[in-house]
């Protein structure tokens, strides 16, 4: 959306991806919004926000269920100059197009995939870990010798038909 007055002038970036594997049991989707609002009449400067939803969805033995919400705060964004160098004599400026792109990047690396990824590494050592009892209730552990307990109860089922 963008008005004429630069009072309420706004543009909307929306992102949206979606994948669905069922033949591997997981689904997943992500929405992004951000609001980009420039500052002045010539479009040098811009304040920008956004928040983005991540959902993440694994059911091959079980039901486990990601979903993460993130607002990223408002941040100005204006042309980045590059001074020159050894090949140009000329200083360069993106646009501010490049800019919010720039920003859009960041935000990604920074503040949504890196913490996502700490998760994902932390998760068996950690959460999970804590969310699984170390003893059942009867406080008596649990023998997961599968051969054992067919064994007894091919026993009991032998004495109980004789």
């Amino acid at each position: 959306n963008n008005n004429n007055n630069n009072n309420g002038a706004h543009y909307s970036i929306s992102i949206y991806a979606e994948r669905v594997n069922l033949k591997n049991y997981n689904a997943g989707s992500w929405k992004s919004t951000y609001t980009v609002r420039p500052t002045d009449d010539t479009m040098t400067l811009a304040k920008i926000e956004g928040d983005v939803t991540i959902l993440a969805h694994t059911f091959e033995n079980g039901n486990v269920q990601l979903s993460s919400h993130i607002h990223l705060t408002p941040v100005t964004v204006t042309p980045i100059s590059t001074p020159p160098s050894e090949e140009t004599t000329t200083t360069t400026t993106t646009s501010l197009a490049q800019a919010i792109v720039h920003q859009l990047e960041k935000w990604d690396t920074e503040h949504i995939l890196q913490p996502i990824h700490d998760v994902y590494n932390n998760i068996s050592n950690g959460t999970l870990k804590h969310l699984r009892r170390i003893m059942p209730v009867t406080r008596t552990k649990f023998d997961w010798n599968v051969a054992s307990h067919r064994f007894v109860k091919t026993l009991t089922s032998d004495v109980e038909h004789k």
